[in-house]
């Protein structure tokens, strides 16, 4: 029963993740329940990779300008 609900999890995700890599926007009503989680979490990797690239956080310490 446990290897059952893995792989129905792996696959809910690789689901997730191909709605995401083509484009998918988060109105599908089919999409796993994990596709609104993930859209969410590299949303917010991506603002905030993007904020500290605005703001020159990404630098290394000590580095010369």
């Amino acid at each position: 029963m446990g290897d059952r609900i893995v792989r129905t999890h792996v696959m809910a995700f690789f689901v997730a993740k191909g709605l995401i890599d083509v484009g998918v926007d988060d109105a599908v009503m089919l999409a796993p329940p994990s596709f609104q989680g993930m859209r969410r979490m590299l949303d917010a990797v991506h603002r905030r990779l993007q904020t500290a690239a605005d703001d020159d956080s990404l630098s290394i310490p000590g580095s010369a300008p």
